[in-house]
């Protein structure tokens, strides 16, 4: 009975085509990744439209731009899936050349649920949780004294697919977003809410069962209330978006840098190489070019294909 190589070469390349399809649309790819244009423009858009809702303006806020380096640590630490902070934030110029220290704000939750501007506005919503007469939080608002901090000027972002997430039972298939920030709020000595111990540590995780959770009340870190850093902020009004030329605005501090060279992280992180990256370019066509050989051939030369 005739076996054609061909016909077996067919059906192998198509399951390997179905499993790249399936591949591609799996929840992983759904959220997008830290090059993203969109996901850079929302993640730098909300930050600043809640910068400048501050009331009263503060004189000295500083635009928030997107910073590359400040990205890929997020995405690196999200990659692992921990309901808890990179530690390796607080060494001074571990992770960047820039920065003595860095901030970080997390949103673990549903993927269904997860978008830039609703895990960003959970931040700022903490403002409730702010008492404006003694300038103290009664309950967990360090991401939102990180979102309106008036010194911190780049930020980066990523969000990965976890099924599970370590340190929090009951979510599955979730969202992990983090945003790491330049300079962090306890990064400017005797300025805004300087925190006992590191203000950085904040989480909260969203589900569509169970709502919103924060830390217990025992992990609160209490807050002194000094000069100035975080504006002389007031009980939120219904004002005007301040203008983004309404910052304070510097071209070369505002600008993106791209970092060639930098100190990576003690946790392992694979980055895709040039070589990598070409074999996955050219392996397709190469490919479907050896099925369109093989198919011409089988018409072509018919008793090549033919075991006896």
């Amino acid at each position: 009975m005739p076996d054609s190589l061909g016909v077996r070469v067919t059906f192998a390349l198509t399951a390997w085509m179905l499993s790249v399809v399936s591949s591609s649309s799996s929840p992983a790819n759904s959220l997008p990744d830290i090059k993203n244009e969109d996901f850079i423009k929302d993640c730098v858009r909300m930050h600043n439209k809640f910068r400048s809702a501050v009331t009263p303006a503060a004189s000295d806020m500083l635009y928030m731009t997107w910073d590359p380096l400040l990205a890929q640590i997020a995405k690196a630490w999200a990659s692992h899936c921990e309901f808890a902070h990179n530690q390796q934030l607080k060494p001074p110029h571990k992770l960047h050349p820039n920065f003595t220290s860095l901030g970080e704000n997390l949103w673990t939750g549903s993927l269904s649920i997860f978008s830039v501007s609703s895990a960003i506005t959970d931040w700022y919503d903490e403002v409730k949780y702010y008492d404006f007469k003694t300038r103290k939080c009664n309950k967990v608002c360090g991401h939102y004294t990180q979102v309106v901090w008036a010194d911190s000027y780049k930020v980066g972002c990523a969000v990965h697919f976890c099924p599970q997430v370590s340190g929090f039972r009951g979510l599955l298939n979730g969202a992990h977003f983090i945003c790491n920030y330049g300079p962090a709020v306890s990064d400017i000595p005797s300025k805004g809410l300087r925190a006992l111990s590191s203000p950085v540590l904040r989480t909260q995780l969203r589900t569509p069962a169970l709502g919103l959770f924060l830390l217990p009340r025992t992990a609160v870190t209490p807050l002194l209330p000094v000069t100035s850093g975080l504006p002389d902020l007031q009980q939120p009004e219904q004002t005007p978006l301040r203008h983004p030329s309404d910052f304070t605005a510097n071209p070369q501090r505002d600008k993106v840098t791209r970092y060639y060279s930098t100190v990576f992280p003690d946790w392992p992180i694979y980055p895709r190489d040039r070589n990598t990256s070409l074999f996955l370019i050219i392996i397709p066509p190469i490919l479907i070019l050896s099925v369109i050989i093989i198919m011409w051939a089988k018409g072509k030369y018919p008793h090549l294909f033919t075991l006896k």
